[in-house]
């Protein structure tokens, strides 16, 4: 039979390596999470709607690399009545979540501190100094350098019996685009 001392009445949380207490119950975790949900969200809608007032400068910078690359005299088309607003809309929310991801990266920061011991803290800034830093430049890799390449090998199969035209969809639709610059295989 197992004493009672195995199971003490009542057990603090955690203490970190200075004294301080940390942990919180399930309901405030998730009350938590739910509010910087909340948040994040509406930064993003707020960055989305400070795109929308430049989008016509976002998305001449987003097909910039397709344009400089199709063969001479073509030009990009869509081909069904809601392609160009997709488009629109797509470019949009990405920028508005570029805008946005200070404001949710420090939501999210919110989130986990609490749960994070004070040696563990002095992390923070590096790791998203460092990631931040790796997002910018895989986005320009893949914006100055993989997709304006990859619009021009496609580009070459055109013969006289096949034309290369390409659609917004298809050059800047966001799965494609995300597919493509992550090698993963997309169903639209």
């Amino acid at each position: 039979m197992i004493g009672m001392a195995a199971f003490p009445a009542f057990q603090l949380p955690p203490q970190d390596p200075d004294g301080h207490y940390f942990g919180i119950s399930v309901l405030e975790q998730l009350e938590q999470f739910r509010k910087r949900l909340v948040r994040s969200a509406v930064a993003i809608l707020v960055g989305m709607l400070v795109a929308f007032t430049f989008i016509e400068r976002i998305v001449s910078f987003v097909l910039s690399p397709a344009r400089s690359m199709l063969p001479p005299g073509s030009r990009l088309i869509y081909t069904e009545p809601i392609e160009a607003f997709s488009l629109y809309i797509d470019i949009a929310l990405l920028a508005g979540v570029v805008l946005a991801s200070p404001f949710v990266l420090y939501q999210f920061w919110l989130l986990i501190a609490p749960a994070l011991y004070s040696h563990q803290k002095k992390f923070a800034i590096p790791f998203v100094a460092l990631t931040s830093v790796g997002a910018v430049a895989g986005a320009a890799f893949s914006h100055y350098i993989v997709f304006p390449y990859m619009i021009a090998f496609f580009g070459t199969f055109s013969s006289t019996d096949v034309e290369f035209t390409t659609d917004v969809a298809t050059s800047t639709g966001c799965p494609r685009y995300f597919s493509c610059m992550s090698g993963a295989r997309s169903s639209t």
